[in-house]
């Protein structure tokens, strides 16, 4: 397997045409349920790959940490009366397989969208801070994955003939969880 691997890694860095970048990032999670509330956010960490088919498309697979999330909600109990519960994410990821087309704009600057699908996985827990609510304390813990669309967009700046500085925006609608990630990063064509 690890031959495997540094095989791959190899041919990335070796093929002419590839493009590899990595980014930090501020994600931002919104687990409505129902109710207005404040999101949520935290540091996230993208890493994607992509070669290009033709001028100004490429096709890409990408990796989004989008981090840990909570937010609590005033509920209404069957006992009467309100409690705060609180809505966690525990961890927020994404594989993402997608295409990716650029404009190439004056003076070492392009705008880029991409959208393709994405196979995320929310880890989610929900505690209550009264017996009353929930016994324990604690009613639900539960792991969520699917695919779903995305879409983003960017602009670049050039910093060498084979280097770039990126600002990307990244959106996923995940069964009703709106996942989204703004960030800086850097981006290298081989």
């Amino acid at each position: 397997m690890r031959v495997l691997a540094i095989l791959v890694l190899c041919s990335c860095v070796l093929s002419p045409g590839w493009v590899f970048g990595q980014g930090q990032s501020y994600g931002e999670v919104f687990m409505g349920y129902g109710k207005t509330g404040d999101d949520s956010s935290a540091d996230a960490f993208g890493l994607w790959a992509g070669y290009p088919v033709s001028d100004g498309f490429s096709v890409e697979v990408g990796f989004l940490y989008l981090g840990k999330y909570s937010k609590s909600v005033l509920v209404d109990v069957v006992k009467g009366g309100s409690d705060f519960v609180t809505f966690s994410a525990d961890s927020v990821s994404s594989l993402n397989l997608g295409v990716r087309g650029t404009l190439v704009l004056d003076r070492g600057m392009s705008l880029y969208g991409r959208a393709g699908l994405a196979m995320w996985d929310v880890g989610v827990s929900v505690d209550g801070d009264a017996g009353d609510v929930v016994g324990d304390g604690h009613f639900f813990t539960d792991s969520s994955d699917g695919s779903d669309f995305y879409i983003g967009l960017a602009a670049t700046i050039d910093i060498s003939p084979t280097s770039y500085f990126l600002v990307d925006c990244w959106f996923l609608d995940a069964d009703g969880i709106d996942m989204a990630s703004v960030g800086v990063g850097l981006g290298m064509d081989f």
